[in-house]
């Protein structure tokens, strides 16, 4: 009995463990944020290595690019170069997202990209909070403090920045209105492809001796498809989740009837195909008619200052007709985003460019341009739902040297010159469209510029752009290509300024223009609300060389 009780006793103590002691609760994350401009972040050590990371959450109360200034030092001979992502995505693939950390670095404010002209930054598409990662690829670095900033021209003050002259007032909010426009839409379907023979390529199964004919029998390289002659009706048709590290320049020409197509296939939902053109454009149609280009993602290395998209007219050859680019991301690219115009200075562009719900961003030319020699040479041009924000060129949607345009519910924000305009132009309308943050150079919301005749900018808004809100301006008394610089019978009505410096400014020459059913609300108690002014004179002989 004894030892029938001590088997219960064992069963028992068995059945009832006393109960482990449960671990302390992580303590919560400190968050950085706040009302006002910059943010600023404590620093750490970001040692060289998978372990050496450095992560903090910040409450970000505002969307868009935010500007990334590091305090840091590096000990040695070679310095350090750092990383960044924001929520585990860096949306740049090339220098643009490192930061070099010179050696013996001691303490210093900065904020350049080791791509050239290029600042570190990161980008929010929805306020509130998220998780900021710097990592080393090279060295040990001493992050003494994180600034972060909505203002490119903040300038470094001691322990902080200087925001003196920020269009937000140095706020880390600032109201977006109710009249946000659409821009680039994430679930926007292209229109289906229908085809009369389908070509598919897998970067990572296919086979360049295969017949290409089916999902089974892909090819594998884009120089397989650079070397066929493509037929009206004819698809291409690239995997998702794929990508390549070469341009795709395929021949042919279709009909309005039978356009040629390059897409995707796949499961829905997946990754874009991404092309990367190295140092030839992602996409590349030249003198051609009649394609179609969607779902796909473009870059090339910003060394070569190639574009991702370059749809391209030839000299002394007929004028390329009819494309459509729907739902494509041009990314970090040395060139423009997306380009239609010509190759040399007497051709005359594309006619029949439409462009609809696509993304350029970080790249070092336009966004999205459409380019001729004259004011009839990219003709009838559509670019619809589309945003650019942080491109290098002239502009982030720009239209110029062309007729029968329209920029129809797209955004731009953080572009140098102007963030959506046209120039040397007949018959361009901007509407409902939406410009903001604009920095450097014009630093500007909206702009009819030299030779445009009968443009209209309407139902747009403008707000927080470090230069004027919308802009109508002609030069003066010179001649460009055999067309008067003057500006004529420009229209812009039932726009809304807030916050630009100025709000609305005319300039030179603007004959027979109309700005009526405006609201201009200004920068600051003695801000001025409409600026008229002209260009200062210039010598004679700057005319006689200009034309």
């Amino acid at each position: 009995m004894n030892s029938t009780l001590a088997a219960v006793s064992i069963l028992v103590l068995f059945a009832n463990p006393s109960p482990a002691a449960d671990p302390p609760p992580a303590p919560p994350p400190k968050v950085y944020g706040g009302e006002k401009l910059p943010l600023l972040v404590d620093g750490g050590m970001v040692k060289n290595g998978k372990e050496g990371a450095m992560v903090r959450t910040i409450r970000f109360g505002a969307p868009g690019v935010w500007y990334l200034w590091i305090k840091a030092s590096a000990d040695g001979p070679h310095g350090g170069v750092l990383t960044w992502d924001l929520d585990g995505v860096q949306k740049l693939h090339s220098g643009r997202s490192r930061m070099l950390i010179p050696p013996y670095a001691k303490g210093q404010w900065l904020n350049v990209s080791m791509q050239p002209k290029h600042k570190a930054s990161v980008h929010v598409d929805d306020p509130g909070e998220h998780l900021l990662t710097l990592k080393s690829v090279e060295g040990d670095v001493k992050v003494d403090r994180i600034a972060l900033t909505l203002y490119f021209s903040a300038k470094p003050l001691g322990e902080t920045l200087d925001h003196t002259n920020d269009p937000g007032g140095g706020r880390a909010v600032f109201p977006m209105g109710d009249r946000t426009q659409d821009g680039f839409r994430k679930g926007w379907a292209s229109p289906a492809i229908k085809a009369t023979r389908s070509f598919y390529v897998d970067a990572e199964h296919g086979d360049d001796s295969a017949t290409g004919m089916s999902a089974s029998t892909a090819w594998r390289t884009l120089g397989r498809v650079n070397g066929v002659t493509f037929l009206p009706g004819d698809a291409i048709l690239l995997k998702r989740g794929g990508a390549w590290a070469e341009g795709l320049a395929p021949h042919g020409s279709g009909t309005r009837s039978s356009p040629i197509s390059i897409g995707a296939y796949g499961p829905e939902g997946g990754d874009r195909p991404q092309i990367d053109g190295i140092n030839h454009p992602g996409v590349w149609l030249r003198d051609q008619d009649w394609w179609t280009v969607q779902d796909l993602e473009v870059t090339s290395d910003p060394t070569y200052g190639k574009p991702g998209i370059s749809i391209e007219s030839v000299e002394g050859r007929p004028q390329p007709t009819g494309f459509h680019v729907y739902n494509v991301i041009a990314c970090d690219n040395g060139g423009a985003g997306i380009r239609a115009g010509p190759t040399g200075d007497k051709d005359n562009g594309c006619d029949g460019v439409w462009i609809e719900n696509c993304l350029a961003y970080g790249n070092g030319g336009d966004g999205i341009g459409m380019h001729g020699n004259d004011q009839v040479g990219c003709r009838n041009g559509v670019i619809k739902y589309c945003t650019a924000w942080e491109n290098r060129g002239t502009g982030g949607i720009y239209m110029s040297g062309g007729q029968n345009g329209l920029i129809d519910h797209c955004v731009g924000y953080n572009n140098i010159v102007i963030n959506i305009w046209c120039w040397n132009a007949i018959n361009v309308t901007m509407r409902h469209c939406e410009a903001w943050r604009g920095h450097e150079a014009d630093a500007g919301g909206f702009d009819i510029d030299w030779s445009c005749e009968a443009c209209t900018m309407e139902d747009c808004y403008s707000h927080h752009n470090e230069g004027v809100g919308y802009l109508m301006q002609g030069s003066g008394w010179i001649q460009y290509r055999g067309y008067p610089m003057e500006s004529r019978y420009n229209i812009m009505r039932y726009c809304i300024s807030e916050h630009d410096s100025p709000p609305i400014g005319l300039v030179e020459t603007f004959e027979y223009g109309k700005v009526y059913n405006n609201l201009a609300i200004a920068r600051g108690p003695k801000g001025t609300a409409l600026s008229i002014g002209g260009w200062p004179e210039k010598p004679l002989d700057w005319y006689n060389d200009a034309g």
